[in-house]
């Protein structure tokens, strides 16, 4: 049970009951349920009685869909606004399959809308599986945001214009809010959103706001957006939102001007992360210079070799060939293991890649199913999914028949069957890969024509 279920979702359930109490009755709740259950075994229902208790709030409805119910709200959110009566229109509509244990959920909603510059709060309650809600406002609002702040446990696809999000992505008030505007922009590419996006990834006051708007224009994937990350990139005094920064030059296939910008903080840059996601970024522009740069870079130290690993997994992500022989003595036992696990996972995607090397690789990837480290076995059994080859399926089972750890047991179970059963041809696979590829750079270059004619228009 140590899992996203009992430690991420309970902390997301525990945040959602003190949004609802209030940060006062929360804490008297808590002080109450501690101190009567002090030195005691308790349950679930224990803590919803001692809410009730301290409280007064009936907490039945609350636990049931949150806690004894399975999964949680897929909303898709429609906004309008009628300039003539003035009323803003938000339908709302639970997408979750209700099934089994996954109702429909109950649950207040809270919306945040901007008029004049004043914020004015409302709280829907949604109960059904497609409503619309009718909110007057004294004029248009600049901006629209659903569950401000983001503290209900949900999935949420909103529906409204480019000038909405870009107005949430200058100006609301949680940088959360800010970060979902800027994901949501990344799937625009106008050269106003460009403009809004890089003006954030250099101004905004929260490191995660800046690298998620670089994210973004990574996603849009224009030379206006690649120039604005690499100009930045040598600034940013924050070293999460600069790895951010370095990931989304990554997203620029084949271009050597992003391959210019990630080069530096592969080499010097403070951080060992930033330098680890530089060798993976570079070695998705597929530069000619990534793979001599990569098998330098890996031979640097650096916390739980967190370069070495992604050096490694940059080979794999070049396809290049030569990378074999260096995961081969990567992998082998005694090295550390971070490292071990990421040259295993190198075999797995380049034995598939080339034929000549298959069975090399996967006699090897067989012997590592005896390796003294469960982790190692883990990456093993991954790396024989990827590889394919149904050769393996009698070492797989072997392993789940012997194996001492039952995660390694139960994966190989899994593996053996899914081998057993087929799959396409490796020919298949990768031509219908650099079909995408290439369907991929295409759309870059279609979008790089159309923000040129909208820019000289």
């Amino acid at each position: 049970m140590f899992d996203r279920h009992l430690y991420e979702k309970g902390g997301c359930v525990l945040h959602m009951l003190r949004t609802e109490l209030g940060e006062a009755r929360f804490w008297k709740a808590i002080r109450h349920y501690v101190k009567k259950h002090a030195g005691g075994s308790v349950e679930t229902r224990d803590l919803a009685r001692a809410v009730d208790e301290a409280t007064g709030w009936n907490p039945d409805r609350f636990f049931e869909q949150w806690v004894f119910s399975a999964g949680h709200p897929e909303l898709k959110i429609e906004y309008s606004f009628d300039d003539e009566t003035k009323l803003a229109r938000l339908t709302v509509a639970q997408t979750q399959k209700v099934e089994g244990d996954t109702p429909l959920f109950h649950f207040p909603l809270p919306v945040r809308f901007l008029v004049d510059g004043a914020a004015y709060d409302v709280t829907l309650t949604v109960s059904q599986a497609a409503e619309t809600f009718v909110v007057p406002l004294a004029g248009k609002p600049a901006q629209v945001i659903p569950d401000p702040g983001n503290n209900i446990l949900k999935t949420l696809e909103e529906k409204k214009g480019d000038e909405l999000w870009t107005a949430q992505l200058a100006g609301a008030e949680r940088a959360i809010d800010r970060v979902r505007a800027a994901k949501a922009l990344g799937k625009a590419g106008s050269p106003t959103v460009i403009e809004a996006l890089a003006r954030s990834m250099r101004e905004d006051a929260h490191w995660t706001v800046r690298g998620e708007a670089a994210l973004a224009l990574g996603a849009i994937k224009v030379a206006a957006g690649r120039d604005a990350i690499a100009a930045a990139v040598s600034s940013e005094g924050h070293a999460k939102a600069r790895r951010h920064l370095v990931k989304a030059l990554g997203a620029f296939r084949g271009d050597e001007r992003a391959a210019d910008a990630i080069e530096p903080t592969l080499t010097r840059d403070p951080s060992y992360f930033v330098e680890a996601e530089s060798a993976m970024s570079l070695a998705k522009t597929r530069s000619p210079r990534a793979f001599d740069k990569l098998k330098e870079a890996m031979t640097r130290p650096s916390y739980l070799d967190v370069i070495e690993s992604m050096c490694l997994s940059g080979m794999a992500e070049l396809r290049d060939e030569r990378g074999i022989e260096i995961a081969l003595e990567a992998a082998k036992y005694g090295k550390p293991v971070v490292g071990r696990r990421a040259a295993i996972g190198v075999l797995g995607t380049l034995g598939a890649e080339f034929a000549q090397h298959k069975r090399r690789v996967r006699e090897t990837l067989i012997e590592l199913l005896d390796d003294r480290d469960f982790r190692a076995r883990i990456a093993v059994v991954e790396a024989l999914r990827v590889l394919g080859d149904t050769d393996a399926v009698g070492a797989l089972k072997r392993a789940e028949g012997k194996d001492l750890d039952g995660r390694v047991r139960r994966r190989a179970r899994e593996v053996a069957r899914k081998l057993a059963e087929g799959s396409p041809h490796d020919e298949q696979v990768r031509s219908l890969r650099d079909a995408v590829e290439k369907l991929q750079d295409e759309n870059r270059e279609l979008k790089e024509r159309v923000m040129k004619l909208e820019t000289r228009k």
